[in-house]
């Protein structure tokens, strides 16, 4: 038989999956982006090849001709025993910019970035370990969102 389980249900702890002892996984299926997308995948490691991650973050975002975000998603991971979608912060994108504030000035489009970063920052409650402190962590998250922001918005 097969099943079909969405990735939010996938993973119920900390190395701990839905997967049973006796299933293989067959197909991951991802939808194709429409040409509107930005994507980007960050990993923050002590060393880029091999290391297990401190903190990585996968971010999506359709971005229209007058630079308006639409379908934002930002998900974390090694900030929480589970990968970690960050729904405030992909609020405050989807919902733009103040009104009246111009993010093709930069002052403001780097305002705007670093409070997506804050809300991201805030919305994680990482624990600390062997490979870095939860402070850190919650920093990182913050720096990988404002990142994300400026390089599609730019």
């Amino acid at each position: 038989g097969s099943r079909d389980i969405p990735l939010s249900e996938f993973y119920t702890g900390y190395r701990q999956t839905v997967k049973r002892e006796d299933e293989l996984l067959h197909t991951v299926l991802v939808p194709i982006p429409s040409p509107a997308t930005k994507q980007a995948f960050y990993k923050v490691a002590t060393r880029q090849a091999m290391a297990i991650a401190k903190v990585s973050l996968a971010a999506s975002a359709e971005i229209d001709s007058a630079s308006v975000i639409t379908n934002p998603v930002l998900a974390a991971g090694s900030v929480a025993a589970v990968p970690v979608l960050l729904p405030k912060a992909q609020n405050f994108l989807a919902s733009g910019p103040a009104v009246g504030v111009d993010i093709t000035e930069t002052k403001a489009l780097a305002a705007f970035a670093t409070e997506a970063g804050r809300i991201a920052a805030a919305e994680v409650t990482p624990i600390d370990d062997v490979r870095s402190t939860a402070r850190y962590r919650q920093m990182v998250v913050g720096e990988l969102v404002r990142r994300f922001v400026l390089q599609v918005l730019s």
